[in-house]
């Protein structure tokens, strides 16, 4: 994955992040926009979609792994689902969801901080070292 000229600043301000009526608005507004068959749950495709829509990153990066990954940990919030909604989101694993996304693309951003070589492999020791400084 190429993410290093990525601006994480704007597609971090677009996936919502704390508490309060602003939040769950936001978050609200995001399910609905990513609902596209106005079902009780979202497909990780509609999700995909949604995500690299909203936030541009189609041609910068494949955000594929991670929204699937992401997807897939938010999944398991609820071990009983109806079979109908065995492969979706509902709207309170889609917030788990977004925050899971939001930490996978920090953990994107401080990689290629650290990586400043291109290698896309970083070592202990060069893990270490950027930690202390």
């Amino acid at each position: 994955m190429e993410a290093d000229s990525v601006n994480w600043d704007t597609i971090m301000e677009l996936l919502p992040v704390g508490e309060g009526d602003d939040y769950e608005e936001r978050v609200k507004e995001m399910f609905e926009l990513f609902n596209v068959n106005d079902q009780k749950g979202l497909t990780v495709f509609e999700i995909e979609n949604g995500v690299v829509d909203m936030t541009q990153t189609g041609d910068m990066f494949d955000s594929e792994k991670a929204i699937n990954d992401s997807f897939s940990h938010a999944s398991r919030l609820k071990w009983e689902k109806e079979k109908s909604m065995m492969d979706k989101l509902d709207y309170t694993q889609f917030k788990l969801f977004l925050r899971i996304l939001r930490m996978t693309y920090n953990f994107y951003e401080a990689f290629n901080y650290v990586d400043s070589d291109g290698e896309h492999v970083i070592t202990r020791d060069t893990f270490c070292e950027e930690a202390t400084k």
